[in-house]
C-alpha cells in the first residue's frame, strides 16, 4: 500500500475575530464577554467605547467592567514605561547646552494636573517598575491591577536587584487570582524571607518615612494624609476623638464631621497659643 501524501498549502495565518461596532450594538453582552477574555489592546477599545450599559444584562455589565479594568491596567503600564524613560533622561536640551533639570517632574505635574510631590511619586514608581519587568508585562496584559503593581513597586524600594527578582518570582504567579489584601500579605512575607531585617532597623526605616501631605481639591476642600509612628497616631486620634465628643445635644454634625472640625481646632489653638480646655475623660485619662 502506498503511503498517503499530505499536501501542505502555504497561506496567511487566520486573522483573529474582532467584533465590529455593529456587533457591539446588536450583541453587547457577547462583545463584553469577548473583550473580557482577550488581551487588552487598541483593537478592543473601539468596541468597548460604544457599549451601552442600559441595553445589557447584569452579567454583560460585569464583563464590560472587567474588560475596562484590564484596559486601564494596559494603559497604566504604557504610561509607566513612558515615565520611566523620562525619569532616566532628565536633561532638557536647549540652544545654550544641556541643563540638568527637575523639569521632568514639573512637566508631568503640569500635564497630569498633579502636585509636584505626586508627580515625583509617579516617576519613582515607574522607575522601580523597570526593575520588575515581569510585573510590568503582566500589568500591560491586564493580568493584575495597577494597585497590585504599585504595592509591589513600593515594597522593593531599597532592595538589591537580586533580592527584587527573588521577591517578584515568589509573588507574581498567584497575583492574578489574589485580592489586593492577599497580594500585599504575600509581598510582606516574600520580602521578609528574601531580605530579613532586624526589627529595630525596620522600625528606623519606617520612621524615616513619616510625613504629612496636603492635596487641594477643586471643591474648596483639601485632603490631609499623615504617616505617623503608631504611638503618635494614637495620641493624635485620642485628642481628636476627645475634642469631637465635646458637643451639645443639639449638635447636628456627624461623628466624622466633628472629628474633622476637632482637628482644625487643634491647629487653630496651636497657632493662637490657646488651649482647647478640659477634655472628656475615659479611664481617668
Amino acid at each position: 500500500m502506498s503511503e498517503a501524501v499530505v499536501l501542505e498549502v502555504d497561506g496567511p495565518e487566520p486573522v483573529p475575530y474582532v467584533p465590529t461596532l455593529l456587533d457591539a450594538e446588536l450583541a453587547p453582552d457577547d462583545v463584553a464577554a469577548w473583550a473580557a477574555s482577550v488581551t487588552p489592546g487598541s483593537a478592543v477599545v473601539h468596541t468597548l467605547a460604544v457599549l451601552d450599559p442600559d441595553r445589557m444584562s447584569y452579567a454583560g455589565r460585569v464583563d464590560a467592567v472587567q474588560a475596562m479594568e484590564k484596559h486601564i491596567s494596559w494603559m497604566q503600564a504604557r504610561q509607566h514605561r513612558f515615565l520611566a524613560v523620562m525619569a532616566a533622561d532628565p536633561v532638557l536640551k536647549t540652544a545654550v547646552g544641556e541643563l540638568d533639570k527637575h523639569w521632568v517632574r514639573e512637566d508631568v505635574a503640569c500635564a497630569l494636573r498633579l502636585s509636584a510631590g505626586t508627580a515625583a511619586d509617579r516617576l519613582e514608581l515607574a522607575t522601580e517598575l523597570t526593575r520588575l519587568p515581569s510585573t510590568l508585562d503582566l500589568l500591560e496584559r491586564g493580568g493584575i491591577s495597577t494597585h497590585h503593581a504599585r504595592h509591589l513597586g513600593e515594597a522593593i524600594v531599597g532592595l538589591t536587584d537580586a533580592t527584587t527578582a527573588t521577591v517578584e518570582t515568589a509573588v507574581l504567579a498567584k497575583a492574578p487570582e489574589q485580592s489586593l489584601a492577599t497580594f500585599t500579605r504575600a509581598i510582606r512575607k516574600a520580602v521578609a524571607a528574601a531580605a530579613p531585617t532586624p526589627a529595630q532597623d525596620e522600625h528606623a526605616e519606617a520612621m524615616s518615612q513619616r510625613r504629612v501631605a496636603h492635596s487641594p481639591r477643586p471643591d474648596a476642600m483639601s485632603e490631609i494624609w499623615m504617616l505617623l509612628p503608631a504611638t503618635g497616631a494614637i495620641a493624635f486620634m485620642t485628642a481628636v476623638n476627645a475634642l469631637a465628643c465635646r458637643c451639645g445635644p443639639d449638635d447636628q454634625r456627624t461623628a466624622d464631621q466633628r472629628r474633622a472640625d476637632a482637628a482644625i481646632q487643634l491647629a487653630l489653638d496651636a497657632l493662637t497659643g490657646t488651649s482647647c480646655g478640659e477634655l472628656p475623660r475615659e479611664h481617668r485619662m
